[in-house]
């Protein structure tokens, strides 16, 4: 008898589209209604936030750590996307 998988890693529906996705090699499943982006177990769960899409909405990854404030996970994990080219301008 062939074991089936069953998805170690649940996948919100709003990361279906990012990359980090596609690199997944454990067994996973995408999930509506979920406040984190990737459950990873009854105790863990991770944020994605890209620093580009920060730099446009900066309240956003506020919002998200809010809606996680009910939820019954002890260790919340952020995962950064570099993809902003910060410049700084030189002060005289």
């Amino acid at each position: 008898m062939k074991k089936t998988k069953e998805p170690l890693i649940l996948v919100s529906e709003r990361q279906r589209d990012n990359p980090v996705t596609k690199e997944l090699r454990l067994p996973h499943a995408f999930a509506g209604g979920l406040a984190e982006d990737f459950l990873l177990s009854r105790s863990v769960s991770v944020l994605y936030l890209s620093l580009k899409y920060h730099s446009l909405y900066p309240l956003y990854i506020r919002e998200r750590l809010s809606a996680l404030a009910s939820s019954p996970n002890h260790t919340r994990i952020l995962i950064c996307l570099l993809d902003a080219v910060l410049i700084f301008a030189k002060q005289k």
